[in-house]
């Protein structure tokens, strides 16, 4: 898939989460996240994305962050998350949202430029911000791929008889 398209993939995610989270608050950005960050998306690589909220000062005070995954029609996934869970999955080393800082696919709300502009800045140390975390976050998402590695779904099955294994699951161990 050509960057424009990922581009466009990128936004139309953008705009169907902001349909579905208008009343919670403003669209921080959203990234790419997946195969096409590692180089790794075939020609039937989807694009998933993660959208970054900025609650409304009501939400922050009285409810419960933001976080789930909203499924597109074509069966893509856009996970949302009010900005206050991406700082503990930072702090967590998750490389699911480490990924989205080092990302080229993303849809910036110009009105957090400089916000955005910081987090790019330090991408390099919010990354390896804790070396141990780190390793035992990833040993810990290998682990759980390891557990599927075999298994096969419906949209598995064909690449699981074939090869024995889910090459899905063996590119998130990769990444």
């Amino acid at each position: 898939m050509s960057y424009n398209k990922i581009k466009n993939r990128v936004e139309e995610h953008k705009e169907f989460v902001r349909k579905e989270h208008r009343k919670d608050g403003d669209i921080f950005f959203t990234a790419l996240q997946g195969s096409q960050n590692y180089g790794l998306s075939d020609d039937k690589s989807d694009v998933d994305t993660k959208t970054l909220l900025i609650p409304k000062l009501k939400h922050a005070l009285f409810e419960k962050p933001v976080t789930e995954t909203l499924i597109l029609d074509n069966n893509e996934h856009a996970d949302v998350k009010d900005i206050r869970e991406m700082f503990r999955m930072f702090e967590k080393q998750n490389t699911n949202f480490i990924e989205i800082l080092f990302t080229p696919y993303v849809y910036l709300n110009r009105k957090y430029l400089d916000q955005y502009a910081w987090l790019k800045i330090h991408a390099e140390k919010i990354a390896f911000g804790n070396p141990h975390q780190t390793i035992m976050a990833n040993l810990g998402h290998i682990r759980e791929k390891i557990k599927k590695f075999d298994n096969s779904t419906v949209g598995t099955a064909e690449d699981v008889a074939r090869l024995g294994y889910d090459p899905k699951q063996l590119h998130h161990m990769y990444r």
